[in-house]
């Protein structure tokens, strides 16, 4: 990972050397900067995986799914540049966006990624999942938000017929029920 200087701090951040985005907790200590000053509309925080990526790499080897990785970067790089907000590289196939909640913009970003990975291959398996949190709360920090994301992302994950799942407190009640009867 690379470390660049935040101008307006001083501090540094790292960056993914990879993807060139912010990686793991400086994308989330970044979001929280971010959040905490006058948001004119409703943010939320959305989180992607690609489905079965440790078998793509398999049939088309490391360089083509770090190629993938790149190209899907460099659209999310273009998408914050021209929707704001913040995205960030979390490893392996994993990224966060930090952006405005509007189900058109929403939907923008998954039919834009889908197409980055289709130039890659068309397979079904391997398309992206998509969750969403829906800020409601601004006290919340990022990593809250963006786990809450992924539990709506796993709601979607196997179903090739919806690809972008909306948290709710339901989804959490669901899953601490599990872990209790594990």
């Amino acid at each position: 990972m690379g470390t660049v200087p935040d101008l307006e701090t001083q501090d540094y951040v790292e960056l993914d050397t990879l993807t060139g985005l912010y990686a793991g907790n400086t994308f989330f200590k970044q979001v929280d900067k971010l959040r905490k000053q006058p948001l004119e509309v409703v943010y939320g925080m959305v989180s992607m995986d690609l489905e079965h990526f440790r078998v793509f790499n398999k049939l088309y080897g490391r360089t083509q799914g770090n190629d993938l990785l790149m190209q899907i970067a460099e659209y999310l790089k273009d998408f914050q540049k021209r929707h704001g907000g913040l995205v960030g590289y979390l490893g392996g196939d994993n990224y966060g966006v930090f952006m405005p909640c509007d189900d058109a913009l929403i939907a923008e970003l998954c039919k834009g990624i889908t197409a980055e990975v289709e130039k890659f291959n068309t397979t079904v398996g391997f398309l992206p999942a998509f969750g969403v949190y829906r800020i409601d709360d601004v006290s919340v920090a990022a990593g809250t938000m963006y786990d809450r994301a992924t539990i709506a992302m796993a709601h979607v994950v196997g179903n090739y017929q919806v690809r972008i799942c909306e948290y709710n407190q339901d989804m959490e009640a669901k899953v601490e029920e599990e872990i209790k009867l594990l």
